[in-house]
């Protein structure tokens, strides 16, 4: 099955089109582009809407779908894409129209969710439209808000609870083409210190807030932190202070109120450890669970994954995916991340994919589906199976 260039840059073009910001500003533009993608898969033969959520009442858009066809003995293959992108940031750093109107150049598409990832949808879009017409199908999850916490994803967890249980699922993430079998989970906790106010030409009257937080963050800089665990394959926990707000309105005060939220990258659910550690720190008064998403991890020696067009790598994903909250609400599915594109392009200025990769792609994952549905013990090609 050979798809051509000009149709994967054409697709691209106009996905990249629609300004699907994270976050409920975005969703609108999030809706239009899954009306898009609906829109565009109705035209394939078995085309059938499951579930939808537009983005009334602050909703988050959602939409599963399935094309019909012949699923393995074990069940389908069901596919799980975002549709929301993080934001361009500041637009006169881009050297191409970060919604794509530059077009190709040198082989590669620029644009805002070029790599993470309108690319990879664009090659599963291909892909099942090279197969729909020969009974091969599969299902797909549309989820919004991904880039903030998957939330969208986290909206849904009780239908997805209910949906006829998959073979196993692909997450259409970047990885370069290569099979990953899981990633670490994340938790994000507000900490709050507080401190006594006094004037700022008087500090020894009063008592920093900022001071205590920097304490903490210190003591945690040093190893004396909440204890980082590890794990065989998806290594160690890390931690990150990615936000600090000071309570202070001018530089001539004290602050008495200052506040850090972390990233920490978990190996384990099991956080109480690192939430009673700052729950013990002098000065903090308050610890705020922002988010909580599971670590993810597929047994290596599954035998789904034989059906699976694709190398499998021996390292993990460095993110965090919908799998998360997919695992969680499909629990013993075999789950893989896999898609087109290349990690270091997510999120940068000037993201970009290359349009021979999505096309590549999309042979990989035809020649999956045409496999999950062969005899066991047998494996087609797309040729044999008569596919154009």
């Amino acid at each position: 099955m050979a798809v051509p260039e000009d149709d994967a840059a054409d697709l691209l073009r106009r996905m990249l089109s629609f300004r699907s910001v994270s976050g409920a500003d975005g969703h609108r533009e999030q809706r239009r582009f899954l009306d898009f993608l609906l829109d565009w898969l109705g035209t394939l033969p078995g085309y059938s809407l499951l579930h939808y959520q537009g983005c009334e009442s602050g909703q988050h858009p959602f939409a599963h779908v399935r094309i019909d066809g012949q699923p393995s003995p074990a069940g389908r293959v069901l596919f799980a894409c975002h549709l929301d992108v993080v934001p361009i940031g500041m637009e006169d750093m881009w050297a191409h129209d970060p919604w794509g109107t530059d077009g190709e150049k040198d082989g590669r598409y620029f644009g805002r969710g070029s790599c993470d990832m309108k690319g990879p949808i664009v090659s599963l879009c291909l892909a099942l439209r090279s197969l729909a017409s020969h009974g091969i199908g599969a299902e797909i999850l549309f989820t919004s808000d991904e880039e903030s916490g998957s939330a969208g994803a986290e909206s849904q967890i009780d239908y997805l609870r209910g949906i006829e249980r998959p073979a196993g699922i692909i997450v259409c993430e970047p990885t370069e083409g290569r099979i990953r079998l899981g990633h670490r989970g994340a938790y994000w906790i507000e900490v709050t210190a507080t401190g006594k106010a006094a004037h700022g030409s008087t500090p020894e009257l009063g008592v920093s807030a900022i001071y205590r937080l920097m304490d903490c963050i210190a003591l945690c800089r040093e190893g004396q932190g909440p204890k980082l665990r590890s794990d065989p394959f998806l290594g160690k926990e890390s931690w990150n202070l990615g936000v600090v707000r000071a309570g202070g309105e001018s530089p001539n005060l004290v602050p008495d109120r200052a506040t850090g939220i972390i990233d920490y990258r978990i190996v384990s659910d099991d956080v109480d450890d690192i939430t009673d550690w700052w729950e013990g720190q002098e000065g903090i008064s308050q610890v705020t669970r922002h988010l909580l998403l599971s670590p993810v991890s597929t047994d290596r020696s599954d035998p789904w994954l034989g059906k699976l067009s694709g190398p499998v790598d021996s390292e993990p994903c460095f993110c965090y995916t919908d799998a998360s909250i997919i695992t969680k609400a499909l629990p013993g599915i075999p789950i893989v991340i896999w898609g087109p594109g290349e990690s270091s392009e997510m999120h940068t200025i000037d993201e970009s994919i290359e349009i021979p990769a999505i096309c590549h792609m999309a042979e990989r994952y035809a020649q999956s589906l045409v496999d999950a549905c062969a005899p066991e013990g047998c494996r087609e090609t797309p040729e044999s199976a008569d596919i154009q």
